[in-house]
């Protein structure tokens, strides 16, 4: 599972820019992701949605050290259940 500084991101992240301001379809992918981060049972979809948030949002944050080592920590870790 993530650590909590990683799950702290992961959800504002998906909260504020892929559920608030996004297409509802986006938004309904991403609102059933949110409901299974918080209870702890991640599907195989559910991981390939972060993974593709991931990607999305790393390159965002250039030059912002520690968000760039959480997203990175996180994106690590999500490849490797995946790959579990």
């Amino acid at each position: 599972m993530f650590e909590l500084d990683e799950m702290a991101v992961l959800q504002g992240l998906i909260d504020q820019y892929l559920i608030g301001a996004s297409s509802p379809e986006v938004a309904a992918e991403y609102n059933e992701l949110q409901a299974h981060l918080n209870d702890g049972h991640l599907t195989k979809k559910d991981l390939h949605s972060v993974q593709k948030a991931l990607v999305f949002f790393l390159p965002c944050f250039r030059g912002n050290y520690e968000m760039e080592s959480i997203l990175t920590r996180s994106l690590v870790r999500t490849t490797r259940m995946i790959n579990a």
